[in-house]
Formats: C-alpha cells, sequence, structure tokens
C-alpha cells in the first residue's frame, strides 16, 4: 500500500499531508524514528522544547549559530533506523515529520551524539584546557556535519538533526492502522 493511499484515506493524516511535505519529498522513501512517549496519541502535534544546556549543547551552539541560534537546545535528533533509537521507560517508536521550513544536518561518522561526543569532548577539554578546548571542538562540528540530500544522511544510518521549527508531527510506529507509512517516498 503506498502512503499517499494511507495519507488520503485517513482525515486524522490532512496535517501531515499539508505541512509537511517538503520532508516527504527530500527524505525520498526513507522514514525518520524518534522515541516518545506511550502516552502520545497514534498522531501527535508534538512542541519542540528548549532542553537544558551542557557542555556538548554549548560547543554545538558555538560552531552552527550561523544555522540557528541555541540550535541543539531546540533541534530533534532522530534516525533514519527504528533499531537505532534508545527506548526508555515508558517510550516507545514513533515516525518523526517535520514541517515545512525545517532545516537538517547530519555526519555520517555519528548515529548516537550525546554518547559518542562526550567522551570525545572530555578528552579535548582535557588535552587542551577549558580555553583553547571548546573551540577546537566547535571547529570540529563545522566541518563534520552535511546540509543538504537528506536521503543520502538517513540511508547512511546518521543521526539526523533537525532545526528551526516549533513543532513535528509523531505518529507511532506500532498503530495496525497506519501499516506501510514509514515508506513515505511512495506518495
Amino acid at each position: 500500500m503506498k502512503v499517499n493511499d494511507i495519507l488520503n484515506g485517513n482525515t486524522q493524516f490532512s496535517a501531515i499531508i499539508s505541512e509537511c511535505s517538503q520532508f516527504i519529498e527530500e527524505a525520498g522513501g526513507a522514514p525518520l524514528f524518534r522515541a516518545l512517549p506511550t502516552t502520545y496519541s497514534n498522531v501527535h502535534k508534538v512542541k519542540v522544547r528548549k532542553k537544558k544546556t551542557n557542555p556538548i549543547n554549548e560547543s554545538f551552539d558555538h560552531a552552527f549559530n550561523e544555522y540557528h541560534p541555541q540550535l541543539r537546545q531546540r533541534a530533534v535528533f532522530t534516525h533514519g533506523e527504528v533499531s537505532d533509537i534508545v527506548i526508555e521507560h515508558n517510550t516507545e517508536p514513533f515516525f518523526v515529520y517535520p514541517i515545512d521550513g525545517y532545516k537538517f544536518m547530519y555526519s555520517t561518522n555519528i548515529t548516537n551524539s550525546n554518547q559518542q561526543y562526550q567522551q570525545v569532548f572530555e578528552s579535548i577539554i582535557d588535552t587542551f584546557g577549558d580555553t583553547v578546548g571548546p573551540s577546537t571542538i566547535s571547529d570540529m562540528l563545522k566541518f563534520t556535519y552535511a546540509h543538504d540530500n537528506l536521503n543520502e544522511g538517513i540511508s547512511a544510518g546518521a543521526e539526523i538533526v533537525l532545526f528551526n521549527i516549533p513543532y513535528y508531527y509523531a505518529v507511532r510506529v506500532n498503530d495496525e492502522n497506519i501499516n506501510g507509512l514509514g515508506n513515505i517516498g511512495a506518495v
């Protein structure tokens, strides 16, 4: 079954059709996933909330301030494979549909930035100190991330960082009414 058939046949998906066409086109058939609370409805509008700052966030902010202020605190971290998301207590996988106007970035070497950067950042700070270390990290990040060809990033298994959106839509993965919805490129 094609996604267009599913979306057009169900009024609960009308907002996704009208507000997420950029993503549906750019993803080229590849879905994005994120673990979200089990209390969410099958189709849920999720507000992007500002997260607390930490050294990793500060380095990202410094490196990518030209793209979006406080990028990491206001970003949505997604994955192209449901197996790459971390399912914690009271969460489950959801498809993610960013609204039109979203921006994205990814590094083909990064699948979980929180986990992978923690040790590297600490090592750089230990080696270069609190003054030079953060600028070294920011320079490294600038040259590591791509901002084009979303489908390539998803296919590479990279963590996809979505930003520049106030909200996105989430659709429960295991809802029997949306079997096949992940193949969004079939629209």
